[in-house]
């Protein structure tokens, strides 16, 4: 096998021990090509990890600017949800929400978003048994018009 080699393919080498003489021949191309190619790939390698790093370099200022940027959006979620719950605390006061059903509807209607806001479910007020635009009223005292008063 050895001798159907080009003579720098093959590496020999005979060494003389006393009488003995002894000749190695050995096909050495086959194992320098693998070698060859296994240090191509590692030069690639090395170059990938070295474009990694450069590249990791500028992912710190930009992952802070990320997080920067969704810390600001926490606070302006948690002052959008202050004020979305001024306003829910103000559409439930009594003689608001009960007033007739449209208010009850807007106060519902708010508690949803709020629930959505916060996670949670729903906390929806029942109409009431009589809504207070549909009570009558008690008038002190008579309102007259006079001759002259009138608004026309």
């Amino acid at each position: 096998m050895a001798g159907n080699k080009p003579r720098e393919d093959q590496a020999k080498e005979a060494k003389s021990i006393g009488e003995l003489t002894v000749s190695i021949s050995a096909d050495v191309s086959e194992a320098l090509t693998g070698l060859k190619a296994i240090q191509r790939e590692a030069r690639k390698a090395t170059r990938a990890i070295r474009e990694l790093e450069a590249a990791k370099s500028g992912w710190s200022e930009e992952f802070e600017q990320l997080v920067e940027s969704h810390m600001e959006l926490a606070r302006k979620h948690d002052d959008i949800l202050a004020e979305a719950n001024k306003q829910l605390a103000i559409q439930g006061y009594d003689g608001n929400w009960n007033y007739d059903e449209y208010m009850h509807g807007m106060y519902n209607g708010m508690e949803l978003i709020v629930a959505q806001m916060e996670d949670r479910e729903p906390e929806f007020r029942e109409a009431p048994d009589e809504w207070i635009v549909d009570k009558p009223r008690e008038i002190d005292e008579p309102i007259s018009v006079e001759d002259g008063d009138s608004a026309d």
